[in-house]
């Protein structure tokens, strides 16, 4: 726990060795920039107020995730006690006197290493990288299973002699030799009872990343009987969902009494808005009335001047056609002047 604890401290250090010299050349231009100038445009400033404000709300992270190692280190402090010691202090001073006179790492051949592991017939699925693929994550929190299982000592995984990838998984070990043992029967470390035997203590758990591996369940033995042999197996087509699914809830409801009370008086007093017309798309829903027009005002004239301006009409008919027998035909003209 405690080196997994220093790792992301460690991780920590370097997010803000990087931000911080960002963050002051952005203030240190920012400044320059508003002290140069009376007005500066806004599509000039703004972008720059936005850099800083993002570098901002970086550094606040980096912060909040300092305070929760430093509170994860302050627990384990106080429960420092309560930890057995699992290494006989033998072996510790075996250890320090060892690590004076630490003999040179030899380098490893990854080349040579890819060939004997990827092109033997006995890889049992298990395949060679040198790097991690972006976005890959390493099995057991990058933890050697091979040296907890055979040696009971915890070791981190080394990145120099590569990876081994077995079952779309990849795994990281201590040394080439303890990566060849692996590849040489996998399933004797992936084994889940064994491998809960070795892990029987709680905190490798949590260390090794093992939550999801854990049984959900728990039966005594006998008790839990399987009734498949009297299972009826029904054939049954079924057709994946294309289109929108319509919603179950209810916009218009309301729970509010004195809001029903309101839209009740208010379907109540629609009897009092209805209209009286024919309601048609010509009528414009208006009431019945005398007129629907508005008649020119009464006026002697349609001009500025008042005066007699309209043309004398003639009129000329024929007299005498009807009446005394006596009477004698002639031609009428008349002029009217209006």
């Amino acid at each position: 726990l405690l080196g997994r604890l220093s790792e992301v401290i460690a991780g920590i250090a370097r997010n803000v060795a990087i931000v911080r010299p960002t963050y002051d050349a952005l203030i240190s231009e920012t400044k320059a920039m508003v002290t140069s100038s009376t007005s500066v445009p806004k599509s000039q400033i703004y972008p720059r107020f936005i850099e800083v404000a993002d570098k901002w709300e970086a550094f606040k992270r980096l912060h909040a995730d300092m305070k929760a190692a430093k509170r994860q280190l302050d627990l384990l402090h106080g429960c420092q006690a309560t930890f057995p010691v699992a290494l006989k202090p033998s072996l510790v001073e075996e250890a320090r006197r060892a690590a004076g006179a630490k003999p040179e790492a030899r380098a490893v051949n990854q080349i040579m290493l890819e060939q004997e592991i990827n092109n033997s017939a006995r890889n049992n699925g298990c395949f060679y990288t040198p790097t991690l693929p972006l976005g890959a994550k390493v099995q057991f929190n990058g933890y050697c299973i091979v040296s907890l299982m055979d040696e009971q000592v915890l070791r981190p995984g080394s990145d120099a002699i590569g990876f081994i990838k077995f079952a779309n998984h990849f795994y990281r070990f201590h040394h080439e030799e303890q990566m060849k043992a692996f590849v040489a029967d996998p399933g004797r470390f992936l084994n889940f009872t064994r491998r809960n035997q070795a892990l029987a203590q709680a905190a490798l758990v949590h260390l090794l990343e093992l939550e999801g591996a854990l049984p959900t369940e728990v039966f005594l033995l006998g008790t839990r009987k399987s009734n498949a042999a009297f299972q009826e197996v029904v054939k049954c087509d079924a057709d994946s969902q294309t289109g929108q699914i319509e919603p179950y809830k209810d916009y218009k409801y309301e729970w509010n009494e004195w809001e029903l009370r309101r839209l009740a008086l208010k379907l109540a007093d629609l009897r009092n808005k209805r209209t009286y017309s024919c309601q048609t798309q010509l009528s414009h829903f208006k009431r019945d009335a005398d007129q629907q027009t508005y008649p020119k005002k009464q006026a002697a004239q349609q001009t500025m001047v008042d005066a007699a301006t309209q043309p004398s009409h003639k009129t000329q008919y024929v007299a005498g056609l009807r009446g005394d027998p006596d009477s004698r035909v002639k031609v009428v003209q008349m002029e009217f002047d209006e």
